[in-house]
């Protein structure tokens, strides 16, 4: 048979090696009161492993065996070095990935896959990952801060990470197609954002001018009300040299994927008479100077002033909760009455569930939709209460 149990001491005694009696150990042939306390087993060149127990060694050599019966023996599953463990395929993956992505999605990456090598174990093969081991991986994630269970676009997120990892494991001919591990469906329905009211925004926004006049907080403020497609962080980023007014119409080029230098032509943003005015007022500085001297937490906590003010004159509700990422991008384009190709352009999204949440109409909407579709020419209202009379066929 296939592989063997051998040792690196001999006969005290005699000086002979000693050999398997395969049944309790490995004893001198001279000598049979000999035995070997340190055990080796050897499968082919590939596998070679030290016990210091015979049973063990025994038991780890019948599974390799096995798994050669069931075709599934695979040499880099039991060398010391790991090749294809979990936590050094990922780290590999990674380095992959450095580039394609941004910043953020990587930082969100590395936290993923650091939770799957803790939850899985870092030396785990992965070809010994399944389904149910995926599932249980996602339904024991919490959030860090609070101990919730994860939102459904979360548990989405870490699916599509873990299947991009094993889609590159397949691609790498690490895996083959049969080994490649069927993901859960994550269900369930999504929480949508707060969202308030174009009224009460402008309230917000003129507020905010109250407070602190024509500065960045409600110039940025302002454009993230109007550019829904542009996130907080890339506006708060935008440098001199991302400016463009050479451009007609005159605007600002965006960088979506960290630090790459080059801009894709679905990366120019233009803006509006009244802005660009505001931006060619600022005072020019270095190209890779930020054209906006203000952070995100800045912004933020301006934004929430602005309300505590508004709330304190009740003019807000007490109980009005609304982000200022939902105050600026959500509402302004729930209330934009756009079409779904518009809010598809404007928000910037190609494809994905997230893209829905703008499209949910509200009642007085859906009644609109449906007094256009009522059939015309028809009495929908009896006289009496009962049913109306049939009309008589001409003779």
């Amino acid at each position: 048979m296939r592989g063997q149990i051998l040792s690196d001491r001999r006969c005290p005694v005699c000086g002979s090696s000693f050999q398997d009696n395969h049944r309790d150990g490995l004893v001198c042939p001279r000598h049979p009161d000999q035995r070997a306390s340190r055990y080796i087993v050897r499968f082919g060149r590939a596998v070679r492993k030290r016990f210091t127990d015979y049973r063990r060694a025994q038991r780890y050599l019948d599974g390799l065996r096995y798994e050669v019966d069931q075709n599934k023996f695979d040499p880099r599953e039991h060398q010391a070095s790991r090749p294809i463990s979990i936590g050094i395929l990922s780290a590999r993956w990674l380095e992959d990935k450095e580039g394609e992505i941004g910043l953020k999605q990587m930082r969100s990456y590395e936290q993923w896959l650091h939770e799957a090598c803790d939850y899985w174990g870092r030396d785990r093969s992965v070809k010994a990952v399944s389904y149910s081991d995926i599932k249980q991986f996602l339904k024991s994630r919490r959030h860090q801060r609070t101990g919730e269970p994860l939102t459904i676009v979360t548990q989405s997120k870490i699916r599509s990470c873990l299947h991009a990892f094993y889609a590159w494991c397949l691609k790498e001919r690490i895996i083959t197609l049969a080994e490649f591990p069927e993901f859960p469906t994550v269900r369930g329905v999504n929480k949508r954002r707060a969202v308030t009211d174009l009224e009460t925004q402008a309230m917000i926004l003129d507020e905010i001018r109250d407070l602190y006049g024509d500065t960045d907080t409600w110039l940025v403020l302002r454009m993230l009300c109007t550019y829904v497609g542009v996130r907080p962080g890339q506006l708060l980023n935008l440098t001199y040299q991302d400016l463009d007014f050479s451009r007609d119409p005159a605007g600002f080029w965006l960088r979506r994927k960290g630090s790459r230098e080059e801009y894709r032509d679905d990366d120019f943003t233009p803006v509006l008479p009244e802005d660009l005015e505001a931006l060619r007022a600022k005072p020019r500085g270095l190209p890779h100077v930020r054209v906006f001297d203000l952070t995100r937490d800045q912004l933020y906590k301006r934004y929430q002033k602005a309300v505590r003010s508004l709330k304190a004159r009740k003019l807000l509700p007490q109980d009005y909760s609304v982000s200022m990422y939902a105050f600026s991008r959500h509402t302004s384009i729930s209330g934009s009455g756009l079409t779904p190709e518009e809010l598809r352009f404007a928000s910037g999204h190609r494809t994905g569930e997230a893209f829905k949440h703008y499209c949910s109409w509200s009642d007085e909407r859906k009644l609109e939709v449906y007094r256009r579709t009522r059939p015309k020419g028809v009495r929908h209202q009896c006289d009496t209460g009962s049913a109306p009379p049939r009309s008589k066929k001409p003779q």
